[in-house]
């Protein structure tokens, strides 16, 4: 059973984005993140969708493929890591993988 996304609190969202200071993250592939990866709701004023579940998913263009961003935070970690690992050779892996997880978190957190 579904029980669709949860309202967080403003202190919610604040403990969520405390835990990715500025040393565990890289501002320019956060950037980069932003710049190239579509982040939309595109079920928001779908007739074909009633339940509220769909009406709030949002989704992330990867490789020509909307993949949601609700549920599925490890495999989104792996296929933007796959993506950014040529461009940013010389950042440290564990850096990536820190700064894509903030990026999914920002996701998350925002009133999109």
């Amino acid at each position: 059973m579904f029980m669709g996304r949860l309202i967080i609190t403003e202190s919610e969202k604040e403990e969520i984005l405390n835990k990715y200071n500025n040393e565990n993250t890289d501002k320019q592939i956060l950037t980069f993140l932003k710049r190239h990866y579509t982040v939309s709701k595109p079920f928001q004023n779908s007739k074909f969708f009633d339940e509220d579940f769909m009406k709030n998913r949002i989704m992330i263009q990867i490789d020509d493929k909307l993949l949601s961003v609700n549920d599925n935070k490890k495999s989104l970690v792996y296929r933007l890591f796959n993506e950014i690992d040529d461009v940013f050779p010389s950042v440290d892996v564990s850096l990536k993988r820190r700064t894509i997880k903030k990026f999914i978190d920002l996701i998350l957190t925002s009133e999109f």
